[in-house]
């Protein structure tokens, strides 16, 4: 038997899960490989992959939102793992903040979703959270989503494991590094 609840069977939403997951990393990865390419921006090519990089930060931001800030949507943690208060627990220590660390990072998260991604506020300064709790909260996720509670579920193409997203993440930043030089090399004319 199927079980729908707000119109997502709990297989989909699982899968959902892990393609959130997937996306937040792929994002990072992207974000991330360009760091090093940005002292060889030229000025005509400077706006358009400060773009690309930037969209790529907020996009792992509103993916990260959706897994770890937002109680309400249907792919927080809290609506998905079947024991809420052990993922909790288990995720603070994953992840090395108390409780009320992590909710001072949800907060600063949805703070730059809510005032610089969604809607362009009145604030006169970008404070663009660190990453790194991130990708492990979601990676903490994940680990525990494909472990724990996708029995049965077709993760086909995804990364079923804590190995594949890893291995997942690192392929796409050597794929868009790879890109990044590319594009940036000099064309001969």
């Amino acid at each position: 038997m199927t079980i729908v609840q707000n119109g997502i069977s709990r297989q989909d939403r699982v899968r959902r899960v892990v393609i959130l997951c997937a996306s937040f990393a792929r994002n990072l990865a992207y974000q991330r490989a360009m760091v090093p390419f940005r002292a060889r921006l030229n000025q005509s090519d400077h706006e358009f992959w400060m773009t690309v990089s930037n969209n790529s930060l907020d996009v792992a931001v509103l993916e990260w939102c959706k897994l770890m800030a937002d109680r309400n949507d249907k792919h927080h943690w809290s609506h998905v793992v079947t024991d809420a208060a052990a993922f909790e627990g288990s995720l603070l220590t994953a992840i090395g903040m108390t409780k009320d660390e992590f909710a001072g990072y949800e907060t600063a998260m949805r703070r730059y979703r809510d005032k610089f991604i969604a809607h362009l506020d009145s604030d006169a300064e970008m404070d663009i959270p660190q990453l790194e709790q991130a990708e492990r909260a979601v990676a903490f996720y994940h680990s525990h989503v494909v472990e724990q509670e996708a029995e049965g579920i077709d993760l086909h193409g995804l990364p079923a494991t804590g190995a594949q997203m890893a291995t997942y993440y690192h392929a796409e930043e050597r794929s868009a590094a790879i890109r990044y030089d590319a594009a940036m090399q000099p064309v001969a004319g």
